[in-house]
């Protein structure tokens, strides 16, 4: 049975986003892979190669998940409901609650430069995606007319990296989701 690109993304990304870029050493990427180094590198041609590959599926999906709150009724309660899905992951899937671009960025000094620039060009995607939701929420009139819309995805990118960090460190959902509704609230106060 032949495996997949995507279901081989997907082991990786596991491994990466549980132990980090520099952790993970070619052995355990064939334990999670269940390939040889030599298929390894014939089909992504080096562990680099894989960890982009990995970055812009995580960016594409992560992208697109933002994107899909703007297409609903009111996109701020969607985006709300999006926050606590992916800081509230049970035990076993805890490590997701980091962002994996945040949990890339402590390696920045490891990782060669193709790869920072994928990460922050990743950073900026998900900042455009933020964006999008809040044209949509003034367009619905949950967002004043006057507010700085690009401004305000940063903030609001910000506060999602943080939540997720915190959600990372602390396991305490209720408390969580009680600062995702400040900060959403903060939102709908912007000007």
């Amino acid at each position: 049975m032949k495996i997949t690109n995507e279901e081989l993304i997907k082991n990786a990304t596991v491994l990466f986003w549980k132990k980090g870029y520099s952790a993970v050493g070619m052995r355990e990427l064939q334990t999670a892979l269940d390939m040889r180094p030599g298929s390894i590198y014939h089909r992504f041609k080096s562990k680099d190669g894989l960890f982009r590959l990995v970055i812009e599926t995580y960016v594409e999906d992560s992208k697109s998940d933002i994107e899909a709150c703007s297409a609903f009724p009111d996109a701020l309660a969607e985006l709300e409901k999006y926050f606590v899905s992916v800081t509230t992951c049970p035990g076993e899937l805890q490590y997701q609650r980091q962002c994996l671009l945040v949990r890339t960025l402590s390696d920045m000094e490891q990782l060669p430069e193709a790869i920072r620039q994928v990460v922050v060009e990743g950073m900026a995607t998900l900042k455009s995606a933020f964006l999008l939701v809040l044209e949509n929420a003034q367009h619905q009139g949950n967002i004043s007319q006057e507010a700085d819309l690009s401004e305000l995805a940063a903030w609001l990118q910000c506060q999602f990296v943080g939540l997720r960090t915190q959600a990372f460190v602390c396991e305490d959902n209720e408390q969580t989701k009680r600062l995702i509704s400040r900060a959403m609230s903060e939102l709908n106060n912007a000007a």
